[in-house]
């Protein structure tokens, strides 16, 4: 079980947050205290994806050597990983149970990665993100403008002023008190998927990230703190161990299966660090096909069977 409480990705922002002056939060991860904070999120990093490379990597390796994964998420998808980070509770509670769910009270399967504004995302997660709950801190948000308006950033990024880049660059981040900015890096995931974790493109952008490391530290000062880390990790599957679901029976039984394999650590290094977590399956059960299933284009719609409503406080 994820260490939610103690040492999960739960406990990242706030943990930021007390180090930054806002005592209301609670530090779990003992931070230290800083002036300012970037907190790097590169989708698909980890722990045990970097291990390998720390030779390799002048910022990233040290900062590895003296730190301790802790733990991701479970299931070990990029919606839940990113909605337990800023919302700073595990996915039982905050409901991103998966990279597709069902939601009882809209009677439909959403699929967050492909979301606009149906349903509205403030009506599907009205739980405050830590960003709103900060005291005396101003927050940015930084990622690609492609995101800018999605259901996933109007929920789980609100209250953060918006900086949408096609290209991140630290020159963007200016020295400041009580100040934290949330940067979030999908591309090493996306070559992950498509060349493999450890794959030579895959392995060049990651020294590209380590040298942004290195430029987001100048940037914040020796009074800052850079934290990364990761919504998950990625392993790669040989092609003789992989399985279709589509074709696979699973106990004589016709169900629509979404799987989403990740590995069990992830990543939270600099001052500070991130990540484990497990391999992580969903099944979904729409009752009736709408206009956001619509969306997801191949979504099997199987027998109907009992609702499974996600827990919420």
């Amino acid at each position: 079980m994820p260490r939610y409480g103690t040492r999960s990705l739960a406990e990242v922002l706030p943990s930021v947050a007390h180090a930054l002056g806002d005592h209301t939060f609670d530090n779990a991860l003992q931070f230290a205290p800083m002036s300012q904070a970037v907190v790097l999120v590169v989708d698909g990093l980890g722990w045990e994806q970097v291990l390998p490379h720390l030779d390799e990597l002048p910022n990233l390796g040290p900062a590895v050597r003296e730190q301790e994964p802790i733990d991701a998420a479970f299931p070990t998808t990029t919606p839940a990983g990113l909605a337990t980070l800023t919302l700073a509770m595990p996915p039982g509670q905050h409901g991103f149970v998966g990279a597709t769910f069902f939601l009882p009270d809209f009677e439909t399967v959403l699929s967050p990665l492909h979301w606009d504004d149906d349903p509205l995302p403030e009506a599907v997660q009205p739980e405050p993100t830590v960003f709103r709950r900060l005291h005396g801190i101003t927050a940015h948000r930084h990622g690609p403008a492609q995101y800018a308006d999605t259901g996933m950033t109007r929920t789980l990024l609100a209250g953060a002023t918006a900086f949408d880049h096609e290209t991140f660059d630290p020159i963007v981040v200016e020295r400041r008190a009580s100040h934290l900015d949330y940067v979030y890096l999908p591309k090493l995931d996306k070559l992950g998927h498509i060349h493999g974790a450890n794959s030579p493109k895959w392995l060049k952008y990651l020294r590209e990230i380590d040298a942004l490391v290195g430029a987001l530290r100048t940037a914040v000062g020796p009074d800052g703190a850079v934290v990364i880390t990761s919504d998950h990790g990625m392993v790669t599957i040989p092609d003789d161990h992989r399985i279709n679901v589509d074709e696979a029976p699973f106990a004589g039984q016709q169900q629509h299966v979404r799987r989403e394999f990740a590995t069990a650590r992830t990543l939270l290094v600099e001052r500070h660090t991130t990540g484990t977590g497990e391999y992580g399956n969903h099944v979904t059960r729409p009752r009736r096909r709408r206009r956001s299933q619509r969306l997801h284009r191949g979504t099997r719609c199987p027998p109907r069977g009992p609702r499974r409503r996600p827990i919420r406080r």
